[in-house]
């Protein structure tokens, strides 16, 4: 029996792993880390979804991920949702015919959208309260990418070794069934 037939294993296997990291991803306590960045949990596995299987998982877990970082962690519901959904997109395009289904792609994919998430999050928190003043951005550009953006990424290195891990062997398709081969091709 394909799991095309069987849709309740995917909704169950989402639901599962959008309760924990959203849990963990709040309850993360900020001491264990040495700079004021935190591992983006929903964003890898909104990011790694993409990138590993179809579309419409892509759409989903895009979507699911950016409502929950706006209801949580934001001020409005939309912002974070487009990003996510920007994030999904490039992520399942961009690369995915060169990088095939493999950890090494999945980590580049991972830091690539991580910084991409902090640059437009920072873009979308910052650029309205310029008021056209951008030359005084350029000064403080490389100062932010060495105090923020570069940890912001860094952290999310093991998290999305591990997501990765558990994607590929307790994801929401069965490893050997005829849907995830159908999806790696």
């Amino acid at each position: 029996m394909t799991d095309s037939k069987r849709p309740w294993r995917k909704i169950v296997v989402y639901i599962i792993y959008f309760i924990l990291l959203i849990g963990l991803q709040a309850a993360w306590p900020a001491a264990w880390s040495q700079t004021a960045a935190k591992p983006n949990f929903i964003m890898l596995l909104a990011v790694l979804c993409a990138y590993l299987y179809s579309f419409n998982d892509a759409l989903f877990c895009a979507l699911v991920a950016g409502y929950f970082l706006d209801f949580l962690f934001g001020k409005t519901v939309g912002p974070g949702m487009l990003v996510m959904l920007c994030l999904a997109l490039l992520s399942h395009y961009l690369l995915k015919k060169r990088l095939h289904a493999n950890l090494i792609g999945a980590v580049l994919i991972c830091l690539l959208m991580s910084a991409l998430f902090q640059l437009a999050s920072t873009a979308l928190s910052y650029l309205p309260v310029l008021n056209n003043d951008i030359k005084s951005l350029w000064p403080g550009l490389l100062l932010y990418i060495r105090q923020t953006l570069w940890p912001s990424v860094r952290v999310n290195i093991i998290p999305s070794v591990i997501l990765f891990v558990l994607l590929h062997f307790a994801g929401p398709y069965p490893r050997h069934s005829y849907d995830y081969v159908k999806l790696e091709r």
